[in-house]
């Protein structure tokens, strides 16, 4: 089995001291494009278990990220999809659980916050 992670994006919105993506760095921030990320979703390979989509903050790029997910589920739809996030899109969102649902029937397994 395989386990990759994506980083679509390097844009943030946290200033971690631990982060090499954190909002305060000068260097120019990037994305990923849709033909980028189907590319790789393209090929990986079957036996892969989990694919976890990452960043910077992956919420600050929701088209890429909900683009990435369908594409993932398009695959194969028994792949685990993963997201990391920092949380603050969510904490400082007027309605969590409605996002969270949304995911949830997107197809995504589990979200690690740090």
């Amino acid at each position: 089995m395989y386990r990759f992670n994506i980083i679509i994006t390097e844009y943030c919105n946290a200033n971690c001291s631990h982060c090499y993506m954190s909002a305060g760095s000068n260097r120019i921030k990037k994305s990923m494009t849709k033909e980028q990320i189907k590319k790789i979703i393209d090929n990986i390979p079957k036996n892969t278990d989990t694919i976890v989509l990452t960043g910077g903050e992956i919420f600050l790029v929701k088209d890429l990220l909900f683009y990435a997910i369908n594409t993932i589920m398009e695959k194969n739809s028994t792949i685990k999809i993963g997201l990391e996030s920092n949380g603050k899109y969510l904490y400082m969102n007027s309605d969590p659980y409605k996002e969270l649902v949304l995911l949830k029937k997107s197809g995504v397994d589990f979200i690690r916050f740090s």
